[in-house]
């Protein structure tokens, strides 16, 4: 059993704080955190992709359409589906991102 936690994740290739904290040929978890009033710009991925907010409060864009998403909610989006996050608070936003490769 491979433990892997922020101290020996492999950090993502993007300016974002994120860390991959599992990956296989079938699925992948990113731990992304945002920082306060921080924006991940709207962009398509091949992927479906499942969102968890860990802790904190963000604004999530889909086609043009914001949604704010609290802590402890989770939902999923298609590949090639536009999105973005923007945090809105004064603390920390993170998400687990779980793409179905």
């Amino acid at each position: 059993m491979e433990i892997i936690n922020l101290n020996n994740a492999q950090k993502v290739s993007f300016k974002i704080d994120g860390y991959k904290m599992f990956s296989s040929d079938k699925i992948e978890i990113i731990r992304l955190k945002l920082d306060p009033r921080e924006i991940l710009e709207p962009h398509a991925n091949p992927n479906d992709v499942i969102f968890y907010v860990v802790d904190g409060e963000g604004t999530f864009s889909n086609n043009q359409e914001e949604t704010i998403i609290k802590k402890d909610s989770c939902f999923r989006i298609l590949k090639n589906e536009i999105r973005g996050w923007k945090n809105i608070n004064n603390k920390d936003l993170v998400i687990l991102v779980i793409k179905l490769l």
